[in-house]
């Protein structure tokens, strides 16, 4: 072969090796997603089965989330000291365990352990592709990846409630735990046989600060019922549940500060940039969750949509977030992360004006809108946010890193689903939003999101500030 054509020929093969990798890490990602949002569709459906409350069939939902948030940081840990590989194929079969689990449930508590098991499993995946990707994709093409991981991170959330109805539709509920299950063969499959585990193994960096780690999860834990609880648990109840999250924070604290192999380096948060980065990827979740949550209540209330309707326009956001995803990542790639993710969040804190206003004035049109500056303005900046750390992270601390990113995202959807709603009802003047007079629930949609676009754009002043100060000290 001529020596010219060498060079082509090994660098095809690297390009084919990492769509392969893509591929392997695409499947298990969106099952997570997917997973999130597939029992959305068939809770009135349980709610008769298992003859109980919508409040207690919503821990199914909220189970699979606590687990998921409690374990992204142990998790990394995992990661960075057994090998992203190892711990992907760990995490994958317990989610396998889980959905194993869930289509033979006869009771709820069963069903609810199920989604508990899959949260762990789920978490473990989640970070380890991160983690392999920031590993595996040099500086040049990390935008495009974490852009790409957006996109399948959408397309699970997007398929989860068509999927879901269309299984309790023809099927019956236990077969959506039975595609979950057939799906998380699929990925432990394509990671046996296609990631190349050299690659992607990762050397011990010191003794895992094993009571810093219990502190930790206990305090996520707690942190995370306390909010997820706002308007179900007496006031008293929410308080203990916050002040036992403080708690053991601080015993986490104090783990790290006496221990030689600290659970979190301190190299993590020495940079105000990448810790203002990881706070803004929380405010804009937030702001998202809210979205999905309040929405609805617009569309069927203001807009006087159908249900059919209003199920389209929220599955819109998914939607163009999947389409948006890569593109975004293109955009990182090609300009500098930190313009970006000035950019992104900037246009979520007009996205989310947006929300507040155009509604009012161009209906249906006016909500539509919104979403299209909002969800790829959220893709952007997540590109942009998790190229940012992971090309500041040390090669031994990915997993960690990875754990960080997600961490702040679904502490994001947890705290913004709960305290958003929670505002947008105490501004209803009613118990309930179908007893609310319409002029109240515009009234509530447009403040609700005015307080979430000037909490979007203290983030953005306060980033601004910091990196312009960083700047000038370097010019100096």
């Amino acid at each position: 072969m001529p020596g010219d054509q060498r060079p082509n020929l090994k660098r095809s093969r690297h390009i084919s090796s990492q769509r392969i990798t893509l591929l392997c890490l695409a499947v298990p990602l969106s099952l997570t997603s997917l997973s999130m949002s597939i029992m959305n569709g068939v809770l009135p459906e349980l709610v008769q089965l298992f003859d109980t409350s919508i409040h207690l069939l919503n821990l199914l939902v909220i189970s699979y989330l606590l687990s998921i948030t409690a374990f992204l940081l142990v998790a990394g840990s995992l990661g960075d000291r057994y090998g992203y590989k190892s711990i992907l194929r760990v995490g994958i079969t317990i989610f396998i365990v889980g959905s194993a689990l869930g289509g033979l449930s006869d009771t709820l508590m069963m069903l609810i352990a199920a989604r508990l098991i899959q949260g762990i499993g789920a978490a473990l995946v989640i970070t380890q592709i991160y983690a392999i990707a920031g590993a595996n994709f040099g500086a040049s093409k990390i935008g495009s990846v974490m852009g790409f991981l957006g996109t399948m991170t959408a397309v699970g959330t997007a398929l989860g409630p068509l999927l879901g109805s269309l299984l309790l539709e023809f099927a019956g509920w236990p077969f959506i735990f039975w595609l979950m299950l057939s799906l998380g063969a699929l990925s432990l499959l394509l990671c046996e046989h296609y990631l190349s585990g050299e690659h992607l193994w990762r050397p011990a960096v010191g003794k895992t600060a094993k009571q810093g780690a219990l502190f930790l999860v206990l305090s996520l834990l707690f942190y995370s019922l306390s909010v997820l609880f706002i308007g179900t648990l007496k006031p008293t109840e929410n308080i203990i549940l916050f002040l036992l999250a403080l708690a053991f924070g601080g015993l986490f604290i104090k783990a790290q500060k006496g221990s030689s192999s600290p659970f979190l380096p301190a190299s993590l948060f020495a940079e105000k940039r990448r810790n203002l980065a990881l706070t803004s990827a929380f405010v804009i979740d937030a702001i998202a969750m809210s979205t999905l949550l309040i929405g609805p209540f617009y569309l069927a209330y203001v807009l006087d949509l159908s249900l059919t309707s209003v199920g389209l326009v929220a599955s819109l956001g998914p939607m163009i977030g999947a389409i948006s995803g890569f593109p975004a990542g293109r955009l990182v790639d090609r300009y500098s992360t930190e313009l970006i993710m000035k950019i992104g969040l900037f246009l979520v804190m007009v996205g989310t004006l947006c929300f507040a206003y155009l509604p009012q004035y161009f209906a249906i049109y006016g909500y539509i809108l919104s979403l299209f500056i909002l969800t790829p303005a959220r893709q952007m900046f997540h590109a942009a946010n998790g190229a940012y750390i992971f090309k500041g992270a040390a090669e031994p601390e990915k997993g960690k890193a990875a754990g960080l990113i997600n961490l702040s995202r679904n502490l994001g959807l947890i705290t913004g689903g709960a305290v958003f709603t929670r505002i947008f009802n105490g501004l209803l003047d009613a118990e309930m939003v179908s007893n609310a007079q319409v002029w109240r629930i515009k009234e509530a949609f447009s403040v609700t999101f005015c307080l979430a676009s000037i909490i979007a754009g203290i983030a953005l002043t306060a980033l601004l500030f910091v990196m312009n100060k960083q700047l000038c000290d370097k010019g100096q």
